[in-house]
């Protein structure tokens, strides 16, 4: 008996302490649950509340960037180049679109764009839930007003209204207007501290992108307030853009059309300025291309025509390309002649056609020769074998040092992007770049412009301003003003050059335009005595390129112009019309 007491005992002590252990865990679970909570709100509220807050704060408040109006572009009188206009893009927020398929169905019925092209379209475009995707650009004002109306009911959905480029006289001014084109990722890693934004267009040629931190402007934005469905409900603030300078460039838009369309898609380019000053009257460059496609970047096909085009037309052939000169070299070749007394005005050279030089003949343009020639002759019949003969006495040394001392084999200064300097060769050149010993047979070819020479058209414009004017060399410039602050001013360097040495070579080149004979005859033109000279630069196994510089009126020299025709056959006979007509235009512009 005694010992089942002690049994019963022990039993019950065991049951009671099991039920208290069991007890203990489970306050201990609810006991440690209770701190997982205390700090979890601890951390919720007072560690990480601010950033919920804030959180809560940007699901209401919107921030919407107001995109500053470019700066216009204006020529000489005032007219517009290019401009902004207002246009309506529509625009999606990807973390916002509740019903994707449902509004891309109602899109598509308003625009005509077809359901899978939105679709690409949103794919291609979203980088991040909060980034605006541009599904319809240039929306008609009434479909935007009926695509804003559905925004009451289609949460995600936009309508934006903004500036868009446009460029009023395409082909004819695109070169030294230049174009936009969407900032890329690597540019906006390396901008964005600037204040450029993803979805940025920024200047990529011509005055657009010389000028482009003067006319983009500065953006503004407004904060708004929605309510869960995304409606506006207030604005809580607001800052203005900053509109883009504007600038007025030094060309007459009017001249720049005229030449535009004497090219008539010819590969070539002329420029036209004041001989006194270097202020850039007309550029073209043919053939052009129209600066709105890439603001159109819808239109694909016309893109890739543009970018496929064998004729090159985004290149600038009066800045950026460079070519043999041809006899327009001439020129500084008898400037070095007279100037380092190697003749005189009145030295002859007798031109029988054709001229040994080392192992080699050389030939003149004239086969039978022009007989006894000084120095205006020479230039008037632009004869081979006087300059052959008179680079000989030279030397290629002082014609490179010449060449040089006219900007040859440098850029020119004019405020245009991605100028080419040219190439003046020596010795040393060829023997670095050829691996060859230089030969006379290169200093005869040197003299007249063949060869290893290379030029812009605008280098020898500048070179003929600097004969016109007496000696002084200018920097070309186009731009007037940014605002109303003048940029634009006359920049010379003076050679030092004899007048009486210039006046000896006026005269030739008077004389080549206005006496029969004269290889530039055809560019005389009634009521304006003109000066100037032909080029016709051999290209291998190509047809030659056609040149022509000159200057008016030949006695006081005010405008001169340079015309090359890329391929274009001979100069007396393509190049020299083109400027003809130029020069009777000026004088009906009263520039004259």
């Amino acid at each position: 008996f005694i010992q089942q007491s002690y049994v019963r005992l022990y039993l019950s002590f065991s049951r009671r302490s099991l039920m208290k252990n069991k007890i203990a865990i489970i306050l201990g679970v609810i006991s440690a649950a209770f701190v997982c909570v205390f700090f979890g709100l601890f951390y919720t509220q007072i560690i990480k509340g601010a950033n919920y807050f804030r959180l809560s704060q940007e699901n209401r408040i919107r921030l919407l960037p107001i995109e500053a109006t470019r700066g216009a572009i204006f020529d000489r009188n005032k007219k517009l180049l290019a401009k902004d206009v207002l246009t309506f893009d529509l625009v999606v927020i990807p973390q916002e679109l509740k019903e994707k398929q449902k509004t891309f169905t109602q899109i598509s019925q308003l625009t005509k764009v077809p359901v899978e092209t939105l679709e690409k379209k949103y794919q291609k475009g979203y980088t991040a839930p909060f980034a605006e995707v541009t599904l319809v650009k240039n929306l008609t004002k009434p479909t935007a007003f009926k695509l804003e109306d559905m925004n009451l009911d289609l949460r995600g959905m936009i309508v934006k209204s903004g500036p868009r480029r446009e460029y009023v006289y395409k082909e004819s001014v695109c070169h030294a207007v230049g174009y936009l084109g969407m900032i890329n990722k690597r540019e906006f890693s390396r901008l964005r501290s600037y204040g450029y934004d993803r979805q940025d267009r920024m200047g990529r040629n011509g005055l657009e992108k010389s000028l482009d931190d003067y006319l983009r402007g500065e953006d503004g934005g407004m904060q708004v307030e929605v309510d869960h469905r995304g409606r506006q409900i207030s604005i809580l603030g607001k800052r203005l853009p900053s509109k883009g300078k504007d600038v007025t460039l030094t060309i007459d838009v009017r001249l720049q059309e005229f030449i535009y369309q004497l090219f008539d898609g010819r590969k070539g380019a002329m420029v036209v300025c004041d001989v006194n000053t270097g202020e850039i009257l007309a550029l073209v460059s043919s053939p052009g291309f129209d600066p709105n496609a890439f603001i159109d970047s819808e239109n694909v096909t016309a893109l890739k025509r543009l970018l496929a085009s064998k004729k090159y037309p985004l290149l600038n052939r009066a800045i950026q390309c460079q070519y043999s000169p041809g006899s327009t070299f001439k020129i500084l070749t008898a400037v070095c002649g007279l100037e380092k007394e190697k003749i005189s005005p009145y030295t002859i050279f007798d031109c029988k056609g054709k001229i040994n030089i080392g192992n080699r003949k050389f030939g003149c343009w004239r086969s039978g020769g022009h007989g006894p020639q000084d120095l205006k002759y020479a230039l008037m019949h632009s004869c081979n074998v006087y300059f052959f003969k008179l680079g000989k006495k030279i030397g290629e040394k002082d014609l490179s040092r010449f060449a040089y001392s006219f900007n040859f084999g440098k850029r020119t200064g004019i405020d245009l992007p991605d100028e080419a300097s040219g190439l003046v060769p020596d010795r040393r050149w060829k023997r670095i770049n050829k691996k060859e010993t230089w030969y006379e047979g290169d200093t005869a070819n040197f003299a007249i412009g063949q060869g290893f020479v290379l030029a812009t058209p605008i280098q020898i414009l500048m070179m003929t301003c600097a004969v016109a004017n007496g000696g002084r060399l200018p920097q070309p410039f186009i731009v007037k003003s940014i605002d109303t602050v003048e940029v634009g001013g006359t920049r010379m360097h003076t050679l030092g050059l004899s007048k009486r040495n210039l006046e000896a070579i006026k005269k030739g080149l008077e004389m080549a335009v206005n006496n029969g004979g004269g290889t530039a005859i055809k560019a005389r033109v009634a009521g304006v005595k003109a000066s100037g000279k032909t080029g016709t630069a051999q290209v291998a196994k190509a047809r030659s390129h056609a040149w022509f510089v000159g200057y008016a009126p030949s006695d006081k020299p005010k405008i001169a112009l340079v015309v090359f025709l890329e391929n274009g056959g001979y100069g007396g006979e393509e190049a020299a019309p083109i400027a003809g007509k130029v020069f009777g235009k000026l004088k009906e512009f009263k520039m004259l």
